[in-house]
């Protein structure tokens, strides 16, 4: 199942299952990351994210209402008189053109200061992805990191050789001092013991080391596994 971490308030949160994340009421803005993302990214931009966001139109500026005309002048009168039409109609021209010139003025306002807070909302979210990444793959090392092995007794069967390798799959962090358990299993599965090795050597992000053991068997050992259960960041 994917798991999803987030990124609020400058800590890092998660993991949490999408059904976790619909609880978490984020917004379109919110940086996410899961295995699989090279990178941080808004949650807007992920698929299987959008429909925990409803589309919603930004706020429309507001005009001022227009100005009170008197009504008290007799209107006989006021349809008597031409030129009091025309200067009527005159006037509500006027006033209508500076409605739409504030409207429109409104409107580029909105959309300049728009534009500044994407820009710098842009630079502070790289920032924090660069940030975040490092942090995220030095607190779990052994998400980061794999081991592949092979086995097989000596000519003896007195011992069990172990050739294989630790691959680092971070992007940033380095890691050391891996710590393989060794677990022994009977002809009917069962596990009969374990002891761990501790590999002292740097691994840098994307690359792999390679190592080999001896490790005693006795007559009730069938075969082994190693796993991979800790790991220092560099």
């Amino acid at each position: 199942m994917k798991k999803y971490y987030l990124h609020e308030s400058g800590s890092q949160q998660g993991p949490f299952s999408l059904e976790e994340l619909k609880e978490k009421e984020i917004s379109r803005d919110t940086p996410v990351w899961f295995d699989g993302l090279p990178d941080w990214t808004n949650a807007g931009y992920v698929d299987e994210l959008k429909d925990l966001f409803v589309n919603t139109p930004p706020p429309f500026p507001v005009a001022s209402p227009p100005p009170i005309v008197n009504t008290a002048i007799n209107s006989d009168k006021r349809n008597a008189d031409p030129y009091a039409k025309k200067d009527r109609a005159i006037g509500m021209r006027i006033l209508f053109g500076l409605l739409i010139a504030f409207v429109a003025g409104g409107a580029g306002y909105y959309y300049i200061v728009r534009q500044n807070e994407s820009a710098h909302g842009a630079t502070s979210s790289y920032q924090e992805k660069v940030l975040s990444v490092e942090e995220i793959e030095r607190a779990t090392p052994t998400d980061f990191l794999s081991v592949n092995t092979e086995s097989n007794e000596n000519f003896w069967g007195d011992k069990i050789r172990i050739k294989g390798n630790i691959s680092s799959r971070a992007t940033v962090a380095s890691y050391k001092d891996v710590t393989i358990r060794v677990t022994y299993f009977s002809k009917t599965n069962t596990e009969i013991g374990s002891e761990d090795h501790t590999i002292y050597e740097i691994i840098s992000p994307g690359s792999s080391v390679e190592f080999k053991w001896k490790v005693d068997k006795n007559s009730d050992v069938a075969s082994v596994r190693c796993d991979l259960i800790s790991a220092t960041a560099n």
